[in-house]
């Protein structure tokens, strides 16, 4: 999704496709473009002519990568999740408040036209908001990497976050407060959850 969109934005020069094997990257890089590739992330991080470096890299990399970016001067779009764990998101949050840097998560339901119409219906509700969000994402292919706790985190860390977000996006602040519960006994294999998430005006957003 993310590199035939960048093969079609006017004005960007694509100069450096860092994958995990040499054939993927010279594949990656004669398909869409890239005037260089390779294995090695420091090829990028390296490069001063380099200014935004996009991490879509499979999760236990994410962290580390973009805190690398950040403090070697580059703008950075980070996929979600930020990291598998509190310390290394907040390994990025301070890179990015202490190189002054730019930082964005690959957070894409709100800008869908549905979310923003549905903020713009709210935009001057006279009350709280209180939002049902509910998924139903069928089982998760088993071998993949996503439900590796140690490699993908598993479904809550790298699915949830989106519909944490698209609330908050909707509601129009942060939440001050979250409470949750997961539904099973072995949270190795159990990815049901339920979340409240309240926020500052009196909003509530329910995530199962």
């Amino acid at each position: 999704v993310l590199l035939p969109i960048l093969e079609k934005t006017s004005g960007l020069v694509r100069r450096t496709v860092v994958t995990s094997t040499g054939p993927s990257a010279k594949r990656t890089a004669e398909r869409f473009g890239f005037a260089e590739c390779g294995t090695d992330p420091q090829l990028v991080l390296e490069d001063d002519s380099v200014d935004l470096v996009f991490v879509a890299t499979r999760h236990d990399s994410h962290a580390s990568i973009a805190e690398a970016a950040l403090r070697a001067g580059k703008a950075v779009w980070l996929e979600k999740p930020v990291g598998l764990t509190m310390e290394e998101v907040e390994s990025v949050v301070r890179a990015a408040e202490e190189t002054n840097g730019f930082l964005m998560v690959g957070y894409n339901r709100r800008f869908s036209s549905h979310a923003r119409a549905v903020r713009e219906a709210f935009a001057r509700r006279a009350g709280p908001m209180a939002i049902q969000y509910v998924v139903s994402a069928g089982p998760t292919p088993s071998g993949t990497w996503l439900v590796d706790p140690k490699i993908g985190g598993g479904r809550i860390v790298g699915e949830v976050c989106h519909f944490v977000d698209l609330c908050t996006y909707l509601v129009g602040q942060n939440p001050v407060d979250v409470q949750a519960r997961m539904l099973g006994r072995d949270p190795e294999t159990d990815d049901s959850v339920m979340a409240l998430l309240h926020y500052p005006d009196g909003s509530t957003a329910s995530i199962s």
